[in-house]
């Protein structure tokens, strides 16, 4: 469960860089 979390939240930093950039 935390794992899936940090997951989620890593992909959401990751997407939300990508689309800043």
């Amino acid at each position: 469960m935390l794992r899936k979390a940090e997951d989620k939240e890593e992909d959401d930093c990751l997407a939300i860089i990508t689309h800043t950039t």
